[in-house]
């Protein structure tokens, strides 16, 4: 069985909780909720699907202002 993280929204349906999994961060079993997601992993999983687990409602993760992805170049010396 693998190592995860998670984020846990809240049904607008019927309070109840949507998971969604991610092996973007540490893997080391944290749960967040979904007003505080590090960016690594709100990027991984911006748009993935699943369901509430009281109501059986489909739902799509979207962050409200997800930042672009920061790069850099580097090089060996």
């Amino acid at each position: 069985m693998g190592m995860f993280d998670s984020v846990i929204a809240k049904c607008p349906m019927c309070d109840g909780d949507v998971e969604f999994q991610t092996k973007a961060g540490d893997c080391s079993l944290r749960t967040y909720t979904s007003n505080e997601v590090p960016l690594k992993l709100a990027a991984a999983i911006q748009g993935d699907i699943s369901s509430c687990d009281s109501c059986g409602a489909i739902w799509r993760i979207e962050a409200d202002d997800l930042p672009p992805p920061i790069t850099i170049k580097m090089r060996l010396e």
